[in-house]
């Protein structure tokens, strides 16, 4: 920025409970109106963290005003479907000075809308919008080398954060029976989990452990037994 004096006119930040501190797959990308209105008011949009982002200001400068109120506008474009299975959506939000709106265009989950009425003087505004997680049962598909009638199975967490039905279901995938359990409650939708899972036989000698290595579902990976509300991990045993 050479030895221009710069002020930060507009903080934006996202927060999501599915990602955490990660990156969200978002990006903020001005519509081609609003490239040529902060080009006109010496106005640069730049990212500051990996969720943040500021629109800075030359201090010295006066905003452009060619009507009595102006409107910049920011798509949040989607990077990844991710996204779309992880996210709540969310109603849209504004006071008097923004707007988070529904958009149009395919890519973009929503639009942010800033006003700009009256203003002269810089006043910095902090936006933040925060994105709540999907809800959805959790499904853990095993898949044996061989099906027994004899063989019972229980899925236990360690923490018991995580309660399961007793019994493992039975059903056909793929032309094959494989044993299913299935989450009591909903579960918030996270980047990563701290469960810990063990797949058991049980015998009348006391239980066998066949698995601790357990795949958590990914929000993506939708149940062809519940599409609406489940999401499975599969698990070879």
């Amino acid at each position: 920025m050479g030895n221009e004096k710069y002020k930060i006119w507009v903080t934006i930040e996202i927060q999501h409970e599915f990602y955490g501190n990660t990156k969200i797959l978002l990006d903020i990308i001005p519509s081609s109106h609003t490239k040529r209105l902060l080009a006109e008011n010496n106005i640069i949009l730049k990212k500051v963290d990996i969720n943040k982002w500021v629109l800075i200001k030359l201090c010295d400068d006066h905003f452009t005003l060619k009507k009595n109120e102006i409107i910049f506008c920011f798509h949040l474009h989607v990077t990844s479907d991710e996204f779309y299975y992880c996210s709540e959506n969310i109603e849209n939000m504004n006071n008097n000075s923004f707007f988070f709106v529904d958009a149009d265009n395919m890519g973009t989950w929503k639009t942010l809308q800033i006003i700009l009425k009256d203003e002269v003087e810089i006043i910095h505004k902090s936006i933040i919008l925060p994105i709540l997680s999907k809800h959805k049962y959790f499904e853990y598909l095993f898949i044996p080398k061989y099906i027994s009638n004899d063989i019972h199975l229980k899925l236990i967490d360690d923490k018991n954060e995580i309660v399961f039905n007793e019994v493992a279901e039975k059903v056909m995938f793929e032309n094959s029976s494989v044993y299913r359990f299935v989450s009591k409650d909903k579960i918030s939708l996270r980047k990563s989990y701290k469960y810990k899972l063990r797949l058991l036989e049980m015998r009348k000698s006391g239980e066998k452990i066949l698995s601790e290595n357990i795949l958590n579902p990914e929000a993506e990976n939708i149940s062809i037994f519940s599409p609406a509300d489940t999401i499975t991990s599969y698990n070879y045993i």
